[in-house]
């Protein structure tokens, strides 16, 4: 099988591993994804995110 430079170009996309789902993981998550170009992953330790305004 023979694999192409385009296809192999689309595999070599940074991977990103963000610890904690809080402000600031999420605003980073959310700057990442504008940029594009990035497999981002969020961890958090708890199963639902809350959203706090005026926090």
């Amino acid at each position: 099988m023979k694999l192409s430079t385009l296809n192999i170009a689309k595999t070599l996309r940074p991977k990103v591993v963000i610890v904690g789902a809080g402000s600031g993981g999420m605003s980073t998550a959310a700057r990442l994804a504008r940029k594009g170009n990035y497999d981002i992953t969020v961890v958090d330790k708890a199963e639902m995110h809350y959203y706090q305004p005026g926090m």
